[in-house]
């Protein structure tokens, strides 16, 4: 038997997060969080949302947020969630490291996109959760039905032809679902599945939460009890497309969040010793001048270092990021399409730094 959090019967319980009416006889199911039932074979089952599913609007305690600088997916839109269970709380860690959730913890990412042809419509092709048991995370995917009404637990992973519009261009490509096995390559910590996106430092800024609620995520995640008291002096993560913020601190934000899930001393690429989190300033930890481990193959392109400062065009990391090629593009999961956009900001970083004489 599934045990369920807030006992919400019409609007009798002091625990209900939503406002109900006098006059509403809704009764309103909440989330479902038997973990050892999980996954369960239908998104549906958890009640994360209310109303129609495809709206996306979160059941109580079920709060919307989103990053300032995201993950790039084939320009997929993402609509992110966080549910913790009542009286459990995130535990801030660092500026720089994912805040230490309480089991129960349910992190939902769902995939979609606006004017897809031949209609011109929204649709949602994935959903993805991470669930925090007992013993570790727990990843589980979801593949939206064709009605969008309800989304499909898979193990194995599928390949979904799609065509768009983007800033006026048609766009296609054959969208890929991971399996199990691929979101925990990308999401590998120190030898366990975990978080990447939620660091404090790539929350801290405002959201509209609607009705005139517009507010720090930060401050809004203390005041519902999802994070206790945080450092005095959170930075927040540069937006890469906001160019208010210097080159650099784009450049790095992008390779943060791209690739430093994997690139960090304790992520499945540690043994490269290139890394790319936000607050590694060692020039030879981030590539400059520095030959790959591995240069066999196509990897390399030709080319004998990972970043040479002041040339993007003879640098690994630029070559890896334009190419599709399986063996070739970084990072490995996650894209078939090159992010023109984000290949040209760390080009144009790249080619802003001062030369090294190591390089010659």
């Amino acid at each position: 038997m599934r045990i369920s959090f807030f006992l919400l019967l019409a609007c009798t319980s002091i625990l209900i997060l939503t406002h109900c009416s006098d006059e509403d006889d809704m009764i309103v199911i909440p989330v479902s969080m038997d973990l050892d039932s999980m996954p369960y074979s239908l998104l549906s089952e958890y009640n994360l949302f209310t109303g129609p599913m495809s709206a996306m609007t979160g059941n109580s305690g079920v709060l919307p947020y989103d990053l300032i600088t995201p993950l790039f997916t084939d320009y997929a839109i993402k609509k992110r969630f966080v549910f913790m269970p009542p009286g459990s709380t995130g535990i801030y860690v660092s500026n720089g490291d994912v805040v230490d959730f309480p089991v129960g913890t349910i992190l939902v990412k769902n995939f979609l996109y606006e004017n897809m042809l031949p209609a011109m419509e929204t649709r949602i092709l994935e959903t993805r959760l991470l669930v925090r048991k007992p013993s570790a995370w727990e990843a589980y995917v979801y593949k939206w039905n064709d009605a969008q009404t309800d989304a499909e637990f898979l193990q194995i992973g599928r390949k979904i032809p799609i065509s768009w519009m983007e800033d006026g261009v048609e766009l296609s490509t054959d969208y890929l679902i991971p399996t199990q096995e691929e979101c925990k390559t990308c999401h590998r910590y120190d030898g366990d599945v975990a978080p990447i996106g939620p660091k404090p430092q790539n929350l801290n800024h405002t959201y509209d939460y609607g009705s005139g609620e517009v507010i720090n995520q930060l401050s809004k995640w203390q005041n519902v009890s999802y994070l206790n008291q945080l450092s005095n002096q959170i930075m927040a993560l540069a937006d890469w497309e906001d160019p208010s913020f210097n080159l650099e601190a784009r450049a790095r934000a992008y390779l943060d969040v791209n690739c430093a899930h994997c690139h960090n001393e304790k992520g499945s690429a540690s043994n490269t010793s290139l890394y790319y989190n936000n607050e590694i300033q060692d020039v030879d930890l981030l590539g400059f001048c520095k030959t790959p481990i591995s240069s066999g193959g196509n990897a390399t392109g030709g080319h004998h270092y990972d970043i040479v400062p002041g040339h993007a065009d003879k640098s690994i990391l630029v070559y890896r990021l334009s190419s599709t090629e399986a063996e070739v593009a970084m990072p490995e999961l996650g894209r078939t399409l090159n992010h023109t956009e984000g290949i040209q900001l760390v080009s144009e970083w790249i080619d802003s730094l001062p030369e090294d004489a190591r390089c010659d």
